[in-house]
């Protein structure tokens, strides 16, 4: 009787974690009207140099699948160092726990340089509210003494308010 109880116990625990499980991974965690705030860090490989930013920002979500925001960027490398402001779009193709988005970001760091960067990234909630982020980006520099374009690799973390 007692092995009975064990079994029956041991299968409705199961049960129980894979269903609650399976609520988790369907659950949206993107929604219209909530907050994106959080930042990355990122390296650069352009022609001929590298570079390394910090990049915080924030956003709101305008649409159940559309964000828009402000990133301020540090950047540091051989012939730009210094702030820049990003404003942004995303557009996520999912609200599941694994949501992956494209993004456009355009800005201006001084009155000679213009930073044109679209990105293809990924979200992972790892909790509710906090996600990991990476993503990939071609950036393109306008100066006065020519341009300068390449890729960079962000990671870092967002936190989806309510």
């Amino acid at each position: 009787m007692k092995k009975i109880t064990g079994l029956t116990l041991f299968t409705l625990l199961c049960s129980f974690s894979t269903s609650f499980a399976q609520e988790d991974i369907n659950k949206n965690y993107i929604s219209k009207g909530q907050w994106l705030i959080g930042g990355t860090m990122s390296a650069l490989v352009s022609s001929g140099s590298n570079a390394f930013s910090l990049e915080p920002m924030g956003g709101y979500f305008v649409g159940e699948k559309f964000a828009t925001g402000l990133a301020i960027s540090y950047r540091s490398e051989e012939s730009i160092n210094g702030f820049s402001f990003l404003p942004f779009v995303r557009y996520y193709f999912s609200q599941k726990r694994l949501a992956p988005y494209a993004g456009l970001g355009f800005g201006v760091a001084s009155e000679s340089t213009v930073f044109f960067t679209p990105s293809i990234g990924i979200d992972y909630f790892i909790l509710k509210n906090v996600a990991f982020e990476s993503n990939l980006a071609y950036f393109q520099i306008l100066q006065k003494n020519g341009s300068q374009s390449g890729v960079g690799l962000t990671a870092g973390l967002q936190f989806f308010l309510r």
